[in-house]
Order: C-alpha cells, then sequence, then structure tokens
C-alpha cells in the first residue's frame, strides 16, 4: 500500500512548512497502519536534524508511537526509496490529465489531500 499526501497549495516560501504537515500527516497514517519502521530519504545533515525534531515532535503529540524507528538513508544506498517517487510521478501525471499511471495503481495507493498554509 502507498499513502500519498498532497499538500497545496505551496509557496515558494513555504516549501519546508508544507513538507513538516504533510510529514505529520503520513506519520499518522502510518502509525494507525500499525507500522514500525519509516525511512525517510536523507537530505542536507540541517534538513535531517530539522526532520529528526519533527519525528520528536509527532510522537509528543501522539501522531507516531515511541516504539516506530525512523531512519534515514539515500535511493543509493536504498533501492526502496525509488518507490515514492514512482508513485509522487503518478500522482502528479493524474493531476496534469495522464491518470494511466494513477489508475493502474489504484487499488494499492490512497491520495490525501492537505490544504497547507
Amino acid at each position: 500500500m502507498a499513502i500519498v499526501v498532497v499538500g497545496s497549495p505551496v509557496h515558494r516560501q513555504k516549501q519546508e512548512r508544507a513538507r513538516r504537515c504533510g510529514l505529520e500527516y503520513l506519520f499518522y497514517e502510518l502509525d494507525q497502519l500499525g507500522v514500525g519502521q519509516v525511512w525517510l530519504e536523507s537530505r542536507a545533515s540541517a534538513q535531517d536534524k530539522r526532520d529528526l525534531s519533527l519525528v520528536d515532535s509527532a510522537r509528543d503529540k501522539g501522531l507516531l508511537s515511541r516504539t516506530t524507528t525512523v531512519g534515514f538513508a539515500r535511493p543509493l544506498q536504498e533501492p526502496m526509496l525509488w518507490l515514492p517517487d514512482a508513485v509522487a510521478g503518478a500522482v502528479t501525471a493524474a493531476n496534469l490529465g495522464e491518470p494511466r499511471w494513477l489508475l493502474a495503481l489504484s487499488e494499492t495507493v490512497a491520495v490525501h489531500h492537505l490544504p497547507v498554509r
């Protein structure tokens, strides 16, 4: 199963805020499914630290279990990180009027739209 969180509208100055909102929503959904391990794509060191801070905040808010592990990897180290990019591409294509890729995944993909302020 794939869960996609689409945050919009996203202004250039608020991309990190949109990411945080989307990750909080995703953490909650994954927690409800009983997922015990989450992998995030590693970015720059400072951004990874902000993401870890977000993980702690999500745990404090009860959005993510304290027993769920969250790790970082790069796609070349962990090829499974390619899958979210492929699914995001299918969602983007559908939003641009080409739904065939998302339709092919429709039984396994849940898309959630999240307004970002």
